[in-house]
């Protein structure tokens, strides 16, 4: 069976996804200097997403549709690491304050 290549505008698969994920989580603990730990944000393009975007809407509506759509914001990421006794609750301010 021959695969045909997937267009452009269909996104990525959840696979593809994962494994760029895990692929910038070795890279960052290779390069990472010991001692410390990386929060993240991952915005993934989803249909409600794709819709918005030719109405060209601003970066806060985005962003709130993309929470809304379940994305985890860094402020979000340092909580989980919070409650894993990983950093303190000062340390994520620190590096999250806008």
């Amino acid at each position: 069976m021959v695969r045909r290549p997937r267009p452009a505008s269909e996104g990525f698969t959840l696979i593809e996804i994962l494994v760029v994920i895990v692929v910038i989580a070795v890279l960052a603990s290779m390069v990472a200097p010991s001692g410390r730990t990386g929060i993240y944000e991952l915005f993934v393009m989803n249909d409600a997403i794709r819709r918005e975007l030719p109405q060209r809407s601003g970066a806060g509506e985005l962003r709130a549709l993309a929470v809304h759509s379940g994305m985890r914001t860094l402020r979000d990421d340092g909580v989980r690491l919070v409650r894993e006794g990983v950093t303190t609750p000062e340390e994520v301010l620190r590096v999250t304050r806008a």
